[in-house]
């Protein structure tokens, strides 16, 4: 499913970086997600952030742009060199960004936030997949 995100066939090389990396993003995250946070029962002391867990996060989420923005560049570079017919979600998106609507335009953060719902999504599957087939 994640390929039809970001590419079709072609360079697998990229593509399998960019997908550690993101897997690596999404494993951090998801353990920072899980930790329990002092904050969260104290609501006073949310400001002080005293676990680091509001830093940590906003650096997980700078690293997802940075992902993304890397993933889109080398999308709208594949589809200036090739115009084929068949489209994956993120020539999609772009298409749809590109083509813009004056009461409902879409930006790259609207476009990047899709992305992350759908990477999530898929994150949460493979993670229920996986606890599901070792319970049995």
């Amino acid at each position: 499913m994640t390929r039809t995100v970001w590419i079709s066939l072609g360079d697998l090389r990229a593509e399998m970086l960019a997908l550690d990396g993101l897997g690596q993003v999404m494993t951090k995250m998801t353990e920072l997600l899980g930790m329990p946070n002092v904050s969260d029962f104290y609501s006073d002391l949310a400001r002080f952030d005293l676990q680091g867990i509001r830093k940590k996060m906003k650096d997980l989420v700078e690293r997802f742009d940075r992902i993304f923005e890397t993933m889109i560049d080398q999308r709208v570079k594949m589809d200036s060199a090739t115009d084929k017919e068949s489209k994956v979600f993120l020539q999609v998106l772009l298409q749809l960004k590109d083509e813009g609507d004056a009461k409902m335009p879409l930006t790259m953060t609207h476009l990047k936030a899709l992305l992350m719902v759908r990477v999530l999504e898929h994150g949460v599957l493979a993670f229920r997949y996986q606890s599901t087939s070792t319970r049995i």
